[in-house]
């Protein structure tokens, strides 16, 4: 027998007495979420055997003696992350409060392996999918953080169909309305752009081959609902009209063109501009000037019919594989708004200049033996992300304690402080808190002076010239 038969065999049984909210069993849940991760080509086999066991220690812990039995350590590992991640809270204004290279690297240090984070971002589509169950502040809750949160950690780790997917459902739940409207606009425009790529790729395939171009890719895509709401509102921000129908929009359809050289990328650009008018205004061409970044690839919009816009990239099979897998990656650069300016890319983009082969390895999910080879090391992970009661994150250094923390926060927390709760239980104030602690700091309003001892102990230079300023303050 198979382990994902086996695992699958696993949860149903330990499964067959746990219902969630909507009624329905959890194994029902787990078994939607290894058929999502099996339709957006995921086959490594560790992670879908996970998935069938993604849940089980939320009701026994004894559970993962049984899974480390019969499925080994590593699949007992991946589970044991996916408990910790799930347990984490983020406040409900958090992950549009805080910056977005908290957020971000808290799941990814929390995750450990990042196969525990693709379970996660297929574990909350579904959720989001079944979240009408819940009461609407809850449900808005859950989609805001799959908008804010979830939606660019997928992005990042290259599964930009569950980007997608994330955004989708969570504006569904948040903006009802919008999400209705839209559909419905691209929905009329769907069936038109669906016939006109249909009948373009096959003659464009043909005209190439005249021009002796004969390796070639052909990809075409329409614009999101999330992302066209995304661009109208940037549109209307900028004072220009992004049309009744979303006709002004020029990239709701877009087609890529890959070939072999940097010479037929030119070929195949000229080929089009005797076939439609070009927008030469709109016209950017990062080969020749490639983005700060490294990204090239010849971007040009064309009318290809009275009202009718696509945009078209030209780039080599070499610049594709780079510009989405390498260091110079698009999903990257469009990680927020902030762009290639933001602090978490150029962190990211650093450590890929190091690393190239972690993103590459990430995103083709190889075959298992290739994992075993290869465990890519998480980047910039020299700091430890904790979080309030209230679900706030704060970034300390590793070996960072209660009373760092309690600093971090405020320095009147700190000079109050008198003891601390981590994770529900008391700790010492020199303790070393770890990823994902959530840190309640004990206070005494009588109390106003720091302890002189803490200085032996404290990790961060805040806490040390607040303890030391405090105490000056107070004639030691």
């Amino acid at each position: 027998m198979g382990s994902i038969v086996k695992a699958r065999q696993f949860a149903k049984q330990l499964h067959k007495d746990h219902k969630r909210l909507s009624g329905e069993s959890y194994f029902d849940h787990v078994e939607r979420v290894y058929t999502k991760l099996k339709n957006y080509k995921i086959m490594e086999e560790t992670t879908l055997i996970a998935a069938y066991l993604h849940h089980t220690l939320d009701f026994s812990d004894e559970a993962a003696i049984e899974i480390e039995k019969v499925f080994g350590k590593e699949i007992v590992e991946v589970v044991k992350n996916f408990k910790k991640l799930a347990k984490t809270k983020i406040g409900k204004d958090s992950p549009k409060e805080f910056n977005e290279r908290y957020i971000i690297q808290t799941y990814i240090n929390l995750s450990n392996d990042l196969r525990t984070l693709v379970i996660r971002l297929a574990d909350k589509i579904d959720n989001l999918e079944n979240s009408w169950v819940l009461p609407k502040e809850k449900r808005e809750y859950v989609a805001e953080r799959a908008l804010y949160l979830y939606a660019p950690l997928a992005k990042i780790i290259g599964m930009s169909a569950m980007s997608t997917e994330l955004e989708t459902q969570a504006f569904k739940i948040l903006e009802p309305d919008k999400y209705a409207a839209i559909n419905t606009l691209l929905e009329k425009r769907l069936p038109y752009i669906n016939k006109f790529f249909s009948e373009v790729e096959p003659f464009l395939k043909s005209v190439f081959q005249e021009h002796k171009i004969d390796k070639f890719t052909i990809q075409t895509r329409t614009k999101g609902i999330y992302s066209t709401y995304r661009k109208a509102a940037y549109y209307e921000s900028k004072g220009r009209n992004p049309g009744k129908n979303f006709e002004n929009i020029y990239d709701v359809a877009a087609m890529r063109v890959i070939v072999d050289t940097v010479e037929n990328c030119y070929v195949v650009e000229n080929i089009l501009n005797t076939l439609w008018t070009s927008l030469q205004t709109e016209r950017d061409d990062y080969i020749k000037n490639p983005r700060a970044n490294g990204y090239q690839s010849i971007h040009n919009i064309y009318e290809v019919e009275k009202g009718f816009y696509i945009e078209v990239q030209i780039r080599t099979f070499d610049m594709h594989e780079e510009n989405e897998y390498g260091i110079a990656s698009h999903l990257i650069y469009k990680l927020s708004d902030k762009g290639g300016a933001s602090l978490a890319t150029t962190k990211f983009q650093t450590y890929l200049q190091e690393k190239p082969g972690w993103f590459k390895e990430l995103n083709f999910w190889e075959a298992e033996k290739a994992l075993a080879k290869y465990k890519p090391k998480l980047p910039f992970s020299k700091n430890i992300y904790t979080f309030t009661p209230k679900g706030d994150i704060i970034e300390l250094p590793e070996a960072a304690t209660p009373v760092d923390f309690a600093y971090a926060v405020h320095s009147k927390l700190g000079n109050s402080c008198v003891g601390a709760f981590v994770n529900g239980a008391i700790a010492s104030l020199s303790s070393k808190l770890e990823n994902g602690d959530l840190v309640e700091i004990k206070t005494l309003s009588s109390r106003k002076k720091p302890s002189s001892d803490w200085l032996k102990f404290v990790k961060t230079k805040k806490a040390r010239d607040a303890i030391r300023k405090a105490l000056e303050g107070n004639g030691a």
